[in-house]
């Protein structure tokens, strides 16, 4: 009853939130080196466009993934969250993506491979995107038919409790996008 399927997804924030990650593993504040690739990130984040063409140019159908450099990330033990550059860069890209109104996925795959206790994305960024009233679609993300479902009526139960809409069949998906 929840969808898990194949849909399109843009992997909005990968390749500017990677670098952050490897840049605040490195050290994150000082040489030029971490200077240059701040500079970059800030770039590409200033440049809001470019992530809102994703969906222009893809036509997905779910914003996927969107905080994915947080997988491995739960307890901070690799770069801070609520570092100014990161929020920076996230918020200049979630605001974006809303703008375009494609559901955003929630994804529990790394609690099904032990990499997490919760899902992605956190918190804040959920409360955001529901803010903006666009819909979420819960996706184990699974590679294994053992773990099909996992979290999925947890995080159903938890949609329920906060007031969030979401979507749970692939038609609804299509009804959803195509209303845009």
């Amino acid at each position: 009853y929840i969808v898990n399927c194949c849909v399109k997804s843009a992997h909005a924030l990968y390749a500017i939130a990677l670098v952050l990650c490897l840049v605040d593993w490195l050290g994150g504040s000082g040489g030029v080196a971490i200077g240059v690739i701040f500079a970059f990130i800030i770039s590409i984040a200033n440049t809001v466009a470019l992530v809102a063409d994703i969906v222009a140019q893809t036509k997905c159908d779910i914003i996927g993934h969107f905080d994915l450099v947080t997988k491995f990330n739960e307890l901070g033990d690799l770069f801070d969250i609520k570092h100014p550059r990161y929020q920076n860069a996230m918020q200049n890209a979630l605001e974006a993506l809303i703008k375009t109104r494609v559901p955003f996925e929630i994804n529990t795959g790394a609690i099904s491979r032990g990499y997490r206790t919760s899902s992605y994305p956190e918190q804040s960024i959920l409360d955001r995107i529901s803010n903006a009233g666009i819909h979420f679609v819960i996706n184990s993300d699974t590679h294994n038919v053992n773990t099909i479902d996992c979290n999925l009526t947890l995080e159903q139960e938890r949609l329920d409790k906060l007031g969030y809409k979401y979507l749970t069949t692939l038609k609804d998906i299509k009804q959803y996008i195509s209303s845009l």
